[in-house]
């Protein structure tokens, strides 16, 4: 619901009242109608009564005594308090008018009542919406409830007249024109696809996208005449109603009449009372006029006193209100109200549509311009003198009580750059309601330019005013061609109140870049410094009120003429000899044309060729360029000022790096196994486009061998050894290092075993013989291959350093040959004897008998005191000499052969 200050609660000794104003007539609509309005009053009781007080939320001083019973009376009738219009010849009732009266309480100036929430001098945004047909309406002002007829009524008036789409559009031009006079702007809210809002009770606060801050309803007041309409203000929640018996589709003026009612009324919904005047003519005078078209130059002043000026917020340079583009032929007059605002009538005289609405207040203003220009800038302030007074407690309007609004602030205004933050000029000498102007200002470079609108004394009103940007021309420099040997002559338009000037020079169109070159103290200077044939660019400024020297014109170009031109001398340096440090095979090369020169001139150009080929070109006089290996003529073409050339030549020759080759990775035996052996290091594969000088050969960063032989014999340990080679040419330049792995492999140990005697113990002729060679080792690696040879036969080879073999009777000579992982050799022999096995065991001396001298040389070999060739005491073969080889030769000796 909106605020509860919308109904006038009365009490006795405290209470609170809300305000609003009331307007009546009848009658012709293009007549003028007598208005009255209800505000916030304080009333008491009669002498020798009960003093019953209503409080408003703005004290007023007391109207009016009642007595308590009467005072109950109002609390009924006159909850909600509001404004309406009327007709004097047809007015309503004398105990409303009386009871109008007795609630009303008039203001001042332009008598304004509180705003909308927000700082005073604030923009505000509002809604506004049509409540739907139907919607009960309570009682306003003594008429009673009924049901709103705001759209039935008002189709059926306009339904000849463009329907619904027509009457709508008189309300928004009637809002339109507020928010194009002051701060405020409007919303129209409709729901569901309807023209009206959502329908909530009468008295609801406006809600996004739901209903307007402001409703509007329609509803028989009094019937034809008499009230028009009645509206609440701000803090009552500045609702509209209006009498649907009045001839609202009058066309005259464009529908004028109806305009004018909305726009009065609305008037009182953003705060505004009454005012009364004889000669001014003013929309919220209590007399609805249809001579004039909506709010007037008290209206415009009312409206920007609560809520600014269209343009808030404009008080900081950074919010400045553009005001466009300025220059000769396009002056700039700002702040006039507009004729969209006012479609239908004339602009309200002496009016302006920027104003200072209050002490302290700024306002902030940015233009443009695209060249410098003098300018005369004015502040204007828009006011007259005219009657302006109070509506009396009684209704009637009064006068005699005049105001000038031309002089309500003092107005004075600066002159910045686009931040701010440098003063240009400043005008505050004017009297108030006079013109505050500054006269043919210089405006310079092309850029942003900020006016800074205040105020020099305590205004409680609102000052409207108008800027205006007048152009006095656009000043102009020029600069001598070639006219004089000895100088170039500048002069530019004087400038109106200029202290000093200054002249900048550069010989490309950038006055950021630009030399000051003279300061002189009239328009006019001579550049005896030019160089002759150089055409430059000239700038002038000028000092003029604040801050610094401002650019006054586009520059323009002139030259000092030259003598007959001499070539210039090329110089490309001296003869360089470089090498190919990182063997890329090419090489930078700075290119230095420094020692050229041109005797009457300057070097405009620097070109550099190789063969037919530039490879560089440019006006300054070294170059970083990137040659191949080899001795090349470069030549340096130079060219002056007046396009003469010469040429000179250097001579560049690039040394290609040598490249080395240390040769392929080998492995070396130690052949007498010695732990170390002799290598041949062989450079032979290196390259260089010349000579090479050195072959220095390093291991673990020592000089092993260097000299001038491609080869070098070095003894070296055994082990893996990584050998660096570095060659260097006849020009001392070094190769990038390249390496070599030499291994000097040790021999492996070959171990054959003991040798060995065996049996035939199977009568077969041969016998299987385990030949065991891990006896062997190789001390820096592992063997790899064990082969077992007798003459030239391989009994066997693997990795196996074991293997059996079937050797016939007899003595064999066996080599193990071993071979490591670096095919490495060593050998060993081993015997083996293979022994037939006797045709009689018994027969233990061989005699061919058994007999007694067998038994006893057994016993003796037993016994350990020798044995016959080829016979041993383990008869039985099981590796042990023990009593059971005697057993089993005494049973061999029983059997016999």
């Amino acid at each position: 619901m909106k605020n509860c200050t919308y109904a006038m609660v009365l009490a006795v000794s405290a209470g609170v009242a809300a305000a609003g104003a009331l307007s009546f007539r009848g009658g012709d609509p293009a007549a003028g109608a007598r208005d009255g309005a209800v505000e916030p009053v304080s009333v008491s009781g009669g002498a020798g009564q009960d003093e019953v007080v209503g409080v408003a939320s703005r004290p007023r001083r007391m109207m009016i005594g009642f007595t308590p019973s009467q005072f109950e009376d109002l609390k009924g009738e006159f909850a909600n308090m509001v404004g309406a219009c009327f007709d004097p010849a047809s007015p309503p009732s004398p105990e409303m008018m009386e009871t109008i009266n007795a609630m009303h309480l008039w203001g001042q100036r332009y008598f304004l009542s509180s705003r909308w929430s927000g700082a005073q001098g604030t923009a505000r945004a509002l809604t506004w919406s049509f409540v739907p047909d139907g919607l009960n309406i309570p009682n306003g002002i003594g008429e009673g409830a009924a049901a709103s007829e705001l759209f039935s009524r008002m189709d059926s008036l306009f339904a000849a007249q463009g329907g619904r789409a027509r009457w709508i559009t008189q309300f928004q031009l009637s809002f339109d024109r507020w928010q194009a006079l002051t701060g405020l702007s409007y919303t129209r809210i409709a729901v569901g696809g309807n023209d009206w809002d959502d329908g909530a009770a009468w008295g609801s606060a406006g809600s996004a996208g739901l209903r307007g801050d402001v409703r509007i309803s329609m509803k028989n007041i009094d019937g034809g005449g008499g009230v028009l309409a009645y509206n609440s203000f701000p803090g009552s929640g500045g609702d509209m109603v209006i009498d649907r018996s009045e001839g609202w589709g009058s066309s005259t003026n464009s529908f004028r009449f109806l305009r004018n009612t909305i726009m009065h009324e609305h008037g009182h919904g953003i705060g505004i009372n009454h005012v009364c005047s004889n000669n001014s003519g003013q929309l919220m005078e209590p007399f609805l006029a249809t001579t004039f078209d909506g709010p007037q130059h008290d209206e415009i002043r009312a409206g920007q006193r609560h809520y600014g000026d269209p343009y808030e917020p404009n008080d900081t340079a950074a919010t400045a209100t553009p005001m466009g583009t300025f220059g000769v032929g396009s002056n700039i007059t700002f702040g006039t109200v507009p004729t969209t605002a006012m479609p239908a009538g004339t602009i309200p005289a002496n009016s302006a549509i920027l104003s200072i609405d209050a002490n302290g207040k700024v306002d902030w203003y940015g233009f443009s311009i695209t060249r410098p220009v003098l300018a005369t800038i004015s502040v204007i302030p828009r006011g007259f003198t005219y009657d302006n007074n109070a509506q009396a407690a009684n209704g009637s309007c009064p006068s005699g009580s005049s105001i000038n609004s031309l002089a309500q602030a003092n107005l004075a205004f600066q002159l910045t750059t686009s931040t701010g933050g440098t003063l240009i000029a400043e005008a505050s000498s004017a009297a108030i309601g006079e013109t505050e102007t500054l006269s043919s200002v210089l405006l310079g470079p092309a850029g942003d330019f900020r006016l800074r609108v205040y105020e020099t004394d305590a205004p409680t009103q609102s000052q409207l005013y108008l800027i205006t940007l007048v152009s006095n021309g656009n000043p102009t420099l020029t600069a001598s061609d070639g006219a004089f040997e000895d100088k170039v002559a500048i002069a530019w338009t004087a400038i109106p109140n200029a202290t000093g000037y200054q002249v900048y020079r550069n010989t490309v169109d950038n006055s950021g870049t630009a030399v000051l070159i003279g300061s002189p103290a009239t328009n006019a200077f001579d550049d005896t410094t030019a160089s002759p044939g150089v055409t430059y660019y000239y700038w002038a400024r000028a000092f003029q009120f604040s801050g610094p020297a401002r650019e006054l014109a586009l520059p323009d170009t002139g030259f000092r003429a030259t003598p007959a031109n001499q070539p210039p001398v090329a110089n490309a340096g001296p003869d360089q000899s470089l090498n190919d440090a990182d063997g890329n095979g090419s090489e930078p090369v700075a290119l230095d044309g420094t020692g050229s020169f041109d005797p009457d001139g300057s070097i405009t150009n620097y070109t550099w060729k190789d063969g037919p080929t530039t490879i560089a070109t440019g006006p300054l006089p070294t170059a970083n360029v990137v040659l191949p290996v080899g001795a090349r003529t470069i030549t340096l073409t130079v060219t002056d000022n007046a396009g003469a050339t010469a040429n000179d030549t250097v001579l560049i020759d690039i040394n290609g790096r040598p490249v080395a080759d240390a040769g392929g990775d080998e492995v070396v035996n130690d052949e007498d196994y010695s732990g170390d052996e002799v290598v041949t290091l062989d450079g032979s594969g290196s390259t260089d486009d010349g000579t090479i000088a050195t072959y220095t050969w390093r291991r673990n960063g020592n000089i092993i061998a260097s000299g001038a032989s491609e080869t070098s014999d070095v003894l070296l340990p055994l082990g893996v050894h990584l050998i660096e080679l570095t060659v260097t040419d006849t020009r001392g330049l070094a190769s990038a290092p390249d390496t070599v792995v030499i291994q000097v492999n040790a021999r492996p140990t070959a171990d054959a075993g003991p040798d060995q005697s065996v049996d035939d113990a199977d009568n077969s002729g041969d016998e299987v013989v385990t030949l065991d060679g891990s006896g062997s080792n190789d001390p820096d690696g592992v063997i790899v291959t064990y082969t077992w040879r007798e003459g030239f036969t391989t009994l066997a080879s693997g990795p196996s350093a074991t293997a059996n073999v079937a050797f016939t009777v007899g003595v064999h000579v066996v080599e193990l040959i071993v071979t490591d992982d670096n095919g490495a050799t060593a050998s060993d022999t081993v015997t083996i004897t293979v022994t037939g096995t006797p045709a009689c065991p018994a027969d233990f001396n061989d005699d061919g008998f058994v007999d007694f001298f067998d038994l006893d040389a057994y016993v003796e070999c037993f016994e350990g005191g020798g044995c016959p060739d080829g016979r041993d005491a383990d008869f039985n073969g099981d590796g042990f000499i023990d009593f059971f080889d005697l057993d089993a030769f005494v049973e061999a000796f029983e059997i016999g052969c």
